[in-house]
Formats: structure tokens, C-alpha cells, sequence
């Protein structure tokens, strides 16, 4: 207890310290009221610091209301759906009425989020408002308007350059107008969500035991989101996309209280600081390298609190529940399926060397244009064929292993560490080096596992520490892929081309780099299928049984991230395809681990090689990235998949 008493009164001390920095001069001789400095002092400093304390405490008291409907260390409001929503429809707008973006881009923003949200109610409606069709719904509308979005920004990157900067947030204050409008929308939805302290206590023993204690569990669900959906969403309009406050600071106030719900108050109070904090810490660094953004500061720093707390928390107080599909079973196990998927394979490799397109329209080519055809055509088929086996595949082994449905090849923080170590090539690597974006991406990759992997032996490799671990470094990662982002010019827009998943200038030995990496976990796999079912289950039934939890999960997230690695290499943190096959694969009947695993490998290679295949015509002589066409074709189907489960 003394440990987190001192620990708590250091970082105060710290946060104090930092945010009173540039306000010293003011305490000790006040300027007087008629002076730019006091002008600066109360209608700049003062308004920005009451903005950071007033935002940290709403995302972190939602992320806490999350975590508790979802009994999940990993919820937060933007797994709804929110910021993908708002930032596609400020897309939409930027482009189709920009004079409506100049005159209210919050009111745009907020109609974004809502329509997300509004959605993924609408998806995940049935008894109970079950978290598990809640969370695959909020996931997967996300991702989808993420998909829409990318495109939108791929194609017109200059136009949106100002969503660029908006997505990166920032806390900049000329008044106080801004902050008393927030806080009136705000303020009586956090006082109406405190009112629900004792519904959200109970939800927090899982819906059968809230109701059987008289909770109107879907009603209570109801209400609980859509505040803090709307908190969120006033937020994010006013400030921009601020990642991470909403998932640390319930993890910072579970951490230095020692309790495994602290409350709500507290919850919100260690948010505020974190705001505060990383907004003096981007304040600095201004001073020294140009503007930095507090939404990319905030992930900066915020990745390795969220590895500390990991590692030092005795327990992260929130249950783990086991993986299990919200979509409704098609069909029991058909033998047929495995033979039909691996007939696919060929044949759709085979009608997309036949099928081309030219400024005429859809051509059928012949014998005489197949060399040329083969030559340009099979290795981008082939790439994006062999990445959709490896993704699928870790996203099962991950789901597995981890025993959460969210899980998938981007929460142990690969992609966006392969990404980093792209951008940093892209800034200081000269434009004719030998070195190929593969062997740097790789790098990357093999870095941020051995990180992961390092840490999490610390942690016991516990599922939740691990996916913690995983995001914290992710967080991080992609916070200085933001910010390069929102730079521009031509260096941003190759990030963006290879964050999107494209697969141009592929060659025919790098395409099959991913098939022998899929080939090699598929056996590895099928020969160790006993332990990865045990994994599934529980630690006492696995322990039970003879396994070695340790070895077998280190050994099990191993070769997850490495198959990952060379999906990513190839293809982009597509984290769609990991996420999504293996659920399609329980949709089919495929549960076992022997069997999930062959019907992923095939779904996901099938899958991107038919996204490879239609993104080629779709806007030619443009090709898109396959990942974006496969998101956006599957993930409607897979909504409706999602919303039959939870009817």
C-alpha cells in the first residue's frame, strides 16, 4: 500500500509540475489584465489545461463503464465503432460539403458516431444485448468504416489532409467557449451514468446474475452505451481522435488503488491526469521538433504505462471470458467444405489471369497475352493469397490461445510495429536503397515480437497481460505513424499505400515467402492440435491434463506472431482477415483446433485472392489494395452473420 501511496503522490507531483511549467512566471508576478501574456495566460493556457483535466476524466470514466459491461481489460467506447464513424463522415463531408465542415464539424463528427453506434445496436439487438454480439458488431462496423475511409483518403490524400490532422487531436484552446460547450453536453450525461452506478456493478457478474437480481439487462446496457457513447462522441468532436485515455486510465486507477474496481470517480480522475500529462509532454516536445499533436503524444507514452501496468498489477480485476462465436452456426461440419475451399484457390487464381479489364471494359484474355499476363498478374494473386493464410491462421491461434474473439495479428502491436520501422526507412533511408521494404518491415516485425515475447515471459504470459503488453507497444508505434502521417508530401502517402495493404512490385519470389510460412504453421498446428484445444478451455483443466502452460502458450504465441509477421511483410497490417476467418470458420462448424485451422488457411487465401482480383478492375488502371476490397465485401456479410446470432 505505501508502494502505491508514493507512487500515486509522484506522478501527481509529476503532473503538477509539468502542467504549472509555463505558468510559473504568471504565479510569481501576475502580468497585468490589459498585456498580451495575460491574454495568453487566460484565454490559452489556463483554457487548455481546464480542457485536458475536463476530457481525460469523460474517455476514461466511459472506457471504465465499458470494461465493466464487457468484463474486457481491452473495451473502450471506440470499439462501438465511434471513431471510425465520425472520422469516415467527416470524410464524406470534407469532400461533398466542405462549407459544412468549415461551419460545424462537431455537429458532423457527432453524427457519425451516433450513426455508428445506432448501427451496431441494430446488428447486435436480442435478448439481453449480449457483450459478445455488442463487441463483434462494434469491431466490425469500425473496421468497415476504416476500410471506406482509407479509400476515400487514398484517392484524394491531399483533400483530406486537414482529416489527417484532425484524427491526430489536438487540445489547442483560444477561449473558454469551446470547453463550456463540451462540458454542457457532457456534464449531465456523466451525472446520469453516476445514477447507474449499482445496474453497472451488477452487469459487472455477468448478465444472468444481474438479472436474476432484478436488472433489466438489455434496458441497463442500453442506457449505459448510449451515454457513454454520446460523452465520447462530444469529445471527439471538440478535440479530435484522443486514443488510449479511455483504456489506460481504468487500468492506471485499477493499478495504483490495488482493487480491482475502483470506481468510477477514480477512474476518471487518473484519466484527467493522463490527459493533462501527455499534454505538457506534446507541449515540450513542440518546442523541440515541430507540433505534436496530444493524440500521438498520448499514444506515445501511454504504450509503456500500459506494459507496465501489466507487468506489475497482481491482477487486472477483470474476469476472462472464453472465445466463443456470436454468429449463428450455418451448418454442422461438411466434410465437402475443405475440398471445395481448396478447389477455389486455383480456380480463383485462374479466372483472374483470364479476366482483365482495359479502357473498353472486361476483357477475356487468350493464349497469346498469358505470358504477359502470368508475368504481371501471379504475383500479386499469389501475395495476397499466402498473406490471407498467415493472418487467418495467427487470428486463430491467437483466438485460441488467448481466449478472447477480439484477438487478432494487430493486438500484439506486429503491424504497427513492422509500420514504424517502414516510416523511419521512408525518412531516413535514402530514395535508392537496397533495401526493400520486406527486409525493413520485417525488422520491424521481428523486433516487436522478441518485445512482446520478452515482457510477456515476465508476465507468465497470462492471455489479458499479453494482449496489454501487445497494445501498449502498439499504441505507441502507431502513434509516430500518425504523425507521419499528418507531415504529407509523398512520404506519408507511401505509408499510406502500404498501411492500406497494397501488394505493387511484388515479385514471384517474395509471393511465395508467405505460402511456406502458412504451409509451416499449418503442420506445426496440426500436429500440436491437443495442446491448443487445452489452451482453449481453461489453465486448471489444461494444468489437469499434463500441460506445460508456459512453454506450450509461449510456444503457441511464437508461432502466431511470426506467421503474422510474414502476412504483414507482405501485405500490410490487414488485421480484418485475422479477426474476422476464424470466426467464418465456427460459422461453418470448423470449431476444433485441427480442422479451424485447415478452413482458415483456405477462407483467408481464397478471400484475398478474390479482393486481389476485383480490386484490379474495380478502378483501373488504379489498382486497389486488396485488404480494403475484402473489408469491404465481406465485412456487410459478416454483420449479417453477427446480427442472425444475436436474434
Amino acid at each position: 500500500m505505501m508502494g502505491r501511496g508514493m507512487a500515486r503522490g509522484l506522478l501527481l507531483l509529476v503532473c503538477i509540475g509539468l502542467a504549472l511549467q509555463g505558468l510559473w512566471p504568471a504565479i510569481i508576478a501576475p502580468p497585468a489584465s490589459d498585456s498580451v501574456a495575460w491574454l495568453i495566460l487566460t484565454q490559452s493556457s489556463l483554457p487548455r489545461l481546464a480542457m485536458a483535466l475536463l476530457a481525460g476524466f469523460a474517455l476514461s470514466l466511459t472506457g471504465e463503464v465499458c470494461q465493466r459491461i464487457f468484463a474486457n481489460p481491452l473495451a473502450e467506447p471506440g470499439l462501438l465503432g465511434l471513431s471510425d464513424g465520425a472520422s469516415l463522415a467527416l470524410s464524406l463531408c470534407l469532400l461533398v460539403a466542405p462549407g459544412l465542415w468549415q461551419a460545424a464539424p462537431g455537429l458532423v463528427a457527432m453524427l457519425g458516431a451516433g450513426a455508428a453506434l445506432i448501427l451496431v445496436l441494430a446488428i447486435a439487438w436480442g435478448p439481453g444485448l449480449q457483450a459478445q454480439s455488442l463487441l463483434l458488431a462494434g469491431v466490425m462496423v469500425s473496421l468497415c468504416s476504416a476500410a471506406a475511409q482509407a479509400l476515400l483518403v487514398l484517392f484524394n490524400h491531399d483533400f483530406l489532409q486537414a482529416l489527417l490532422l484532425w484524427q491526430a487531436g489536438s487540445l489547442v484552446q483560444s477561449g473558454w467557449g469551446a470547453g463550456i460547450r463540451m462540458g454542457l453536453q457532457i456534464l449531465p450525461v456523466i451525472a446520469a451514468l453516476f445514477l447507474m452506478q449499482r445496474p453497472l456493478q451488477l452487469l459487472a457478474l455477468g448478465d444472468g446474475a444481474a438479472s436474476g437480481l432484478g436488472v433489466d439487462v438489455r434496458a441497463a446496457k442500453l442506457i449505459l452505451l448510449g451515454g457513454a457513447a454520446w460523452v465520447t462522441a462530444a469529445v471527439m468532436a471538440t478535440l479530435g481522435m484522443i486514443g488510449f485515455i479511455g483504456l489506460a486510465g481504468p487500468a492506471l486507477a485499477r493499478g495504483l488503488s490495488g482493487r480491482a474496481r475502483p470506481g468510477m470517480v477514480q477512474a476518471g480522475i487518473w484519466g484527467g491526469v493522463l490527459l493533462l500529462f501527455a499534454d505538457q509532454v506534446a507541449r515540450i516536445l513542440s518546442g523541440l521538433v515541430g507540433d505534436v499533436p496530444v493524440g500521438a503524444a498520448s499514444g506515445l507514452f501511454i504504450g509503456p504505462l500500459l506494459v507496465m501496468l501489466s507487468l506489475r498489477a497482481r491482477r487486472l480485476g477483470l474476469p476472462e471470458r472464453g472465445v466463443s462465436v456470436a454468429m449463428r452456426p450455418l451448418r454442422r461440419a461438411n466434410p465437402v467444405v475443405p475440398w471445395a475451399l481448396a478447389l477455389a484457390v486455383p480456380v480463383l487464381i485462374l479466372a483472374a489471369l483470364i479476366l482483365g479489364r482495359d479502357e473498353g471494359g472486361l476483357i477475356l484474355h487468350g493464349i497469346a497475352d498469358l505470358a504477359g499476363v502470368v508475368h504481371w498478374r501471379m504475383p500479386p494473386l499469389l501475395l495476397a493469397g499466402g498473406a490471407g493464410a498467415c493472418l487467418s491462421l495467427s487470428g486463430m491461434i491467437l483466438q485460441k490461445v488467448l481466449r478472447n474473439p477480439l484477438a487478432s495479428p494487430d493486438l500484439l502491436g506486429l503491424g504497427s510495429g513492422a509500420g514504424l520501422a517502414f516510416a523511419l526507412a521512408l525518412i531516413f533511408l535514402p530514395g535508392d536503397s537496397l533495401i526493400s521494404r520486406y527486409l525493413v518491415t520485417g525488422i520491424g516485425a521481428g523486433a516487436t515480437l522478441a518485445l512482446v515475447a520478452a515482457l510477456g515471459l515476465r508476465a507468465g504470459l497470462a492471455p489479458a497481460r499479453v494482449l496489454l503488453i501487445g497494445v501498449g507497444i502498439g499504441s505507441s508505434a502507431h502513434a509516430f505513424l500518425v504523425l507521419v502521417l499528418a507531415a504529407g508530401g509523398p512520404k506519408g502517402a507511401a505509408l499510406l499505400s502500404w498501411f492500406s495493404g497494397s501488394t505493387g512490385g511484388a515479385d514471384l519470389a517474395q509471393a511465395m515467402l508467405p505460402w511456406g510460412v502458412a504451409g509451416l504453421a499449418l503442420a506445426l498446428v496440426l500436429m500440436l492440435h491437443r495442446w491448443f484445444d487445452l489452451l482453449a478451455l481453461d489453465d486448471a483443466i489444461a494444468q489437469g491434463r499434463g500441460l506445460a502452460l508456459r512453454p506450450a502458450r509461449g510456444l503457441a504465441l511464437l508461432l502466431a506472431a511470426l506467421t503474422a509477421a510474414a502476412g504483414t511483410i507482405a501485405l500490410g497490417p490487414v488485421s480484418f482477415i485475422g479477426l474476422v476467418v476464424p470466426h467464418l470458420a465456427a460459422s461453418l462448424g470448423y470449431r476444433a483446433t485441427a480442422s479451424a485451422a485447415l478452413i482458415s488457411a483456405l477462407i483467408g487465401a481464397a478471400l484475398m485472392i478474390l479482393a486481389q482480383s476485383l480490386g484490379a478492375m474495380l478502378a483501373w488502371p488504379w489498382p486497389m489494395a486488396p485488404g480494403l476490397i475484402c473489408a469491404m465485401i465481406c465485412g456487410p456479410w459478416f454483420l449479417w452473420q453477427i446480427r442472425r446470432g444475436a436474434a
